[in-house]
């Protein structure tokens, strides 16, 4: 369009639009052999970017930031963080159920003892595994998606959430111990007493623990989703060896008492769930939850499968900046200009100009 042309196009905010959307195409086509993205995709997908930061007030955008209000729908919001709590404590409940049912129904075999006992037609082996499931639940669980880049542990902390972390753990730590004291009663009053102290102490001693733990957010990111990345080392880093430590404990204590078999099993059962509970708290239910987010909005055509790469694509074409380990648009302007396509397309009204050719 010449100089002239554009003067007649009217008011300023349409020949404003009218460069900004011709800027916008030819960037796209800068490098015609490196596209990996169909151009009204991209625009699409910016302009759900644009949006999500002009309702968030933000001027840069980081991927770990990302929080269920992406979702418009309530319903998927609730489905998005109750999917991968449910998801994991499926997977912890099954193999501790069946291997604590077997360990049991051996043991019964082995010994002439009645290990292999059940309550209200259920075994016990299959109510400890529901009982550590329903916990898992309950640590991977959160509305809101906090990163958790670095781990501190503090008295001040300790003392402030004390009482609702005893609150929390006492249901746990009385379900624990009366399953566990049912199992082992056949082995004389002492060693009732013994296993069940212990697992109710369990788990109240890892609730008040954790209580201490702060996770936090660093101020400084040098590459994109960095902050979930870090979320998942200090998951791993701090639970696996409370597991460990947990785990070699109860293996020896049962061990001790019944046969080596008991002993991996149990070890593991009870290492592995400390584990899992610890790696949640310290990170772990962040990184599910960011993962779990990421995929449903993708599904429902929001965002690629792989936004990092596609931030990237579009920082490539001069359309996004880098800026740290996060992404702003190149202008303010561009990400009015985003934010308006995306409301005419979200009002049902297709948008105009050459973004959307």
């Amino acid at each position: 369009m010449s100089a002239a042309e554009l003067e007649a196009a009217g008011r300023v905010v349409d020949r404003r639009s009218h460069l900004i959307d011709s800027y916008i195409q030819h960037t796209l086509r800068r490098r015609p052999t490196g596209r990996a993205y169909d151009d009204a995709r991209v625009v699409r997908w910016l302009g759900e970017l644009a949006h999500q930061m002009s309702q968030d007030d933000q001027t840069v955008f980081h991927v770990e930031w990302m929080q269920p209000a992406w979702l418009s729908s309530p319903l998927l919001r609730i489905l998005t963080a109750c999917f991968s709590p449910l998801l994991l404590g499926v997977a912890m409940a099954l193999p501790t159920g069946y291997a604590i049912d077997h360990a049991n129904a051996l043991g019964a075999r082995l010994f002439g003892l009645g290990n292999d006992v059940h309550v209200a037609g259920i075994s016990t082996g299959w109510l400890t595994g529901a009982a550590i499931g329903a916990l898992v639940c309950v640590f991977a669980f959160d509305r809101a998606i906090r990163p958790a880049e670095t781990i501190s542990w503090s008295l001040h902390s300790l003392r402030q959430n004390a009482g609702r972390q005893l609150r929390s753990a006492l249901p746990w730590g009385v379900a624990l111990s009366a399953i566990v004291g049912t199992i082992m009663h056949v082995w004389g009053p002492a060693t009732t007493v013994i296993f069940a102290a212990f697992f109710m102490a369990l788990p109240i001693t890892f609730y008040v623990v954790v209580g201490g733990v702060s996770p936090q957010l660093r101020e400084a990111r040098i590459t994109p989703n960095e902050g979930m990345r870090r979320s998942l080392v200090n998951a791993v880093a701090v639970g696996l060896p409370g597991g460990t430590a947990i785990g070699i404990l109860a293996g020896v204590a049962f061990g001790a008492r019944m046969t080596l078999l008991f002993g991996v099993i149990d070890g593991l059962t009870c290492g592995g769930s400390v584990f899992v509970l610890t790696a949640l708290h310290t990170g772990g239910r962040a990184w599910l939850h960011h993962y779990t987010l990421r995929v449903m909005l993708a599904l429902r055509g929001r965002i690629p499968l792989r936004w990092v790469r596609f931030l990237q694509y579009a920082s490539d074409r001069i359309l996004l900046r880098r800026v740290g380990g996060g992404y702003m648009f190149v202008h303010g302007l561009f990400l009015d200009h985003f934010a308006a396509l995306h409301a005419r397309t979200a009002n049902g009204s297709a948008p105009t100009g050459p973004s959307a050719r």
